[in-house]
């Protein structure tokens, strides 16, 4: 290969440079979108019931205290 050439990579050094590629610009990006995804659902839930407690269409419930 010649990039492989002119760096003076090897093939483990290019699996390794791969692999770094994969977990930094792949698995870690979508694992933190997935866990934003996941908090911005939770907020957005939270604040649907207390809107709906504000309203007066959610009685609370006497097991929430």
């Amino acid at each position: 290969m010649p990039l492989a050439d002119f760096l003076g990579w090897n093939g483990d050094e290019w699996a390794d440079s791969a692999g770094l590629v994969v977990v930094f610009f792949i698995a870690f990006p979508l694992l933190l979108h997935g866990l934003i995804g996941l908090a911005v659902g939770q907020a957005l839930g939270e604040r649907r019931q207390n809107q709906a407690l504000v309203h007066g269409e959610d009685e609370i419930d006497p097991s929430r205290g």
